[in-house]
């Protein structure tokens, strides 16, 4: 094809694509997963006993990504963006005909770009290395206790970069100064990417549309590169207790701490939505950070009691009542860069942090945050008329306040926000579960009828307040807003940026879950069950 011949060549240059080509898939493989496991009783007496294991664990992807290969190689599928006023004399409408759909040449292109999902040669399907140990103990007056930890290791996990990108030539920050020397200003230094851009209009006139110029081969959109990396781990540690009582109670409870680092979740089931989905730094150069499914903190509790009243001769046989706690840390969730009028992804054309559509979107940018004013190049805030709605020292105080007020951002003064670095408040439940026992003797056999009751989020029913769990859409929260380059067609790279001092928390900003059975809503529940005796 067109693009392993003639494309390929040319991306070779920047990256290492490891063998991948257009419509090729990950081949066949063998994967070993070998596996160890023991459990040893210390005293030969139950009353100490040591367990564990470890092994490498072989999954697969979804085959969707692969699949990418053949829809996305550049022939089948190509996309043009385009508003009305793009088209000459403002006349874009939809065209129901298949046959007759928008073209690149109707804008001006030489053709309709596609894009590329590639697979390294070698891509191996997914693998970690898993160990776990664990103690039981015998404890005094019948407690038996536990600990336990789970760490986990990637051997194979997938991992994107954007081949079609030139490399970044300047770094936020950047500047010439009077004397013609290139300066970086700040400590924001990541890299800019697609600083030169080209839009004509369908006569070949610059204008405000069109196409950016900053690809290796423009012929083609994103050419997403999967590779594979040993990035990324987790652990969970664990201690419980519990205790069974001879009247009838029944008690536990448990404390587990979690953490899972990752370098790319991999939720969708497109390539180009896992790369550019990801909160980064430099999203062609992703560094690990927290998982969205990093735990926290986590409590279980559990206390049940059977009042057994065929001892009493009574026909409702048993009757249990029990209750589940579950306190847990909130969903967390990233900061990242609110995109202003200055946004390179605006049809302006202006530039945007860390780069243009090609390098990233318009959102999932992680901030600086900012130890003291002169970090940040904060310009006034003004009303359509041009008046000072918020000055520069009102907007420094309004933010100042806003970093302390955070834990994760207060800890980051002068670095990086990190991937999921903010939690969302600690959640707590009370689940409770009722059980009636009919026993019914048929024959030589006590069969049981039994009835249920279920109450999920229980706390709800007893106060509307209580029980609430909240979420943020996409996990993000806007931090400050970028409102353009210093003087970017002069090379000046500082980036400015506004705060609105009414901007609202991460708590504040959240919403209430009220779906499914996490709901945020207690729901109710019965069940009816037959259990032949024996």
């Amino acid at each position: 094809s067109t693009f392993n011949a003639e494309t390929l060549p040319l991306i070779d240059r920047y990256y290492d694509l490891d063998g991948a080509r257009s419509g090729s898939v990950p081949s066949s493989q063998i994967l070993f997963s070998p596996r160890f496991g023991f459990n040893w009783d210390v005293e030969g007496n139950q009353k100490y006993q040591v367990r564990g294991g470890m092994g490498i664990f072989t999954g697969r992807i979804p085959f969707v990504w692969p699949g990418g290969s053949y829809t996305n190689n550049g022939v089948f599928v190509a996309s043009i963006n385009a508003e009305r006023d793009d088209f000459p004399g403002g006349t874009l409408a939809f065209r129901p005909d298949v046959n007759n759909q928008y073209v690149g040449s109707d804008f001006g292109l030489s053709g309709n770009p596609s894009q590329i999902d590639l697979f390294s040669e070698n891509f191996k399907y997914p693998q970690v290395f898993r160990t776990s140990l664990a103690a039981d103990f015998s404890l005094p007056y019948g407690i038996v206790g536990t600990l336990e930890g789970i760490f986990t290791k990637n051997i194979n996990q997938i991992y994107y970069q954007n081949v079609n990108i030139k490399p970044a030539e300047v770094v936020l920050g950047q500047y010439v100064d009077a004397l013609g020397n290139t300066r970086v200003e700040g400590p924001d230094n990541r890299p800019v990417y697609g600083t030169g851009v080209t839009k004509r209009d369908i006569d070949g006139n610059p204008t405000a549309w069109g196409r950016i110029d900053n690809k290796i081969d423009d012929r083609f959109d994103r050419v997403l590169l999967a590779k594979n990396t040993n990035e990324g781990y987790s652990y969970n540690l664990t201690a419980s207790l519990s205790k069974p009582f001879s009247n009838g109670f029944v008690t536990s409870a448990s404390y587990t701490f979690g953490r899972s680092i990752t370098l790319i979740d991999g939720t969708s089931s497109q390539n180009s939505s896992n790369w550019r989905n990801q909160e980064v730094v430099d999203r062609n150069d992703m560094r690990t950070g927290f998982s969205d499914f990093d735990m926290g903190h986590r409590i279980n509790a559990f206390v049940s009691y059977k009042f057994d009243w065929a001892k009493l001769n009574l026909p409702y046989s048993a009757t249990t009542v029990s209750l589940f706690y579950n306190g847990q840390t909130g969903q967390p969730f990233s900061y990242v860069y609110t995109r202003g009028p200055g946004s390179l992804f605006d049809v302006t054309g202006a530039r945007g942090i860390g780069g243009d559509d090609e390098a990233g979107r318009d959102f999932n940018w992680l901030p600086f945050v900012p130890a003291s004013l002169d970090q940040i190049n904060l310009i006034p805030i003004t009303d359509d008329d041009g008046n000072e709605v918020y000055s520069v020292q009102d907007q420094w105080e309004a933010l100042n306040a806003y970093i302390e007020a955070d834990d994760h951002l207060s800890d980051r003064r002068g670095q990086y926000a990190e991937m999921n670095g903010g939690r969302l408040p600690f959640q707590h439940t009370l689940d409770l579960k009722f059980i009636q026992d009919f026993y019914i003797k048929v024959g030589d056999k006590k069969n049981t009828l039994q009835l249920t009751f279920d109450v999920f989020n229980f706390t709800n029913l007893l106060n509307k307040d209580w029980g609430r769990r909240r979420f943020l859409d996409f996990g993000t929260v806007n931090f400050v807003e970028f409102a353009g380059y210093q003087d970017p067609d002069n090379g000046d790279y500082r980036p400015t940026f506004q705060f609105d001092p009414e901007t609202r928390n991460a708590r504040d900003n959240s919403s209430i879950d009220d779906t499914g059975i996490y709901s945020s809503r207690w729901q109710g529940q019965v069940g009816i069950r037959y259990i032949f005796g024996n």
